[in-house]
């Protein structure tokens, strides 16, 4: 006998999919060791909606917001912030250590890349290849990501494509 298990409320669309992805992301990337109860996974999602909801989802919005996450962990590593408070937190847009601050350091990378093409491509090609597995779970998507990044020696950013994979794959199954 068959039986069908309903995809969590947040996965029922496209955009919510696409959330609960970016969530993951974003817990993968700068709270890896962290683990979030109910309450505030939905507070964050609800943030995340206001970033990144449109009348129509696109692409490039959440590309620019996967790529502030990685400008975030990139000025975690260089030991900037000295703690980061909870997600819910983080994503305020009034929280000026936050995602908010993310916004002056992306418009630089915009800049640069006017200047230099392919400057942190890296990144982008990152970026892009999660919001297309995110969008329709292909295994060849992340096939063609790793060995691009491993082309260019992009081998930090490939660690942390393996753990935003896990992190999605083991607690996106622990909610159907």
């Amino acid at each position: 006998m068959r039986r069908i298990i309903p995809l969590p409320l947040a996965d029922r669309t496209i955009s919510g999919r696409l959330c609960n992805a970016a969530w993951h992301f974003m817990c993968a990337v700068l709270w890896p060791e962290q683990s979030f109860d109910d309450e505030e996974h939905k507070r964050s999602i609800v943030l995340i909606r206001t970033h990144l909801d449109y009348p129509i989802v696109m692409e490039a919005r959440f590309i620019e917001f996967y790529e502030r996450l990685l400008l975030a962990h990139e000025a975690i590593n260089l030991g900037q912030p000295n703690c980061l408070p909870q997600p819910s937190v983080w994503l305020q847009p009034h929280y000026l250590e936050g995602y908010s601050a993310t916004n002056n350091k992306y418009q630089r990378l915009l800049y640069k890349r006017l200047d230099v093409p392919g400057y942190r491509s890296d990144y982008f090609i990152l970026v892009s290849n999660y919001y297309k597995y995110s969008y329709g779970n292909r295994r060849s998507t992340l096939v063609t990501c790793r060995r691009i990044l491993l082309r260019l020696n992009a081998f930090d950013l490939l660690s942390l494509l393996y753990r935003t994979i896990f992190h999605y794959s083991f607690f996106h199954s622990k909610l159907i």
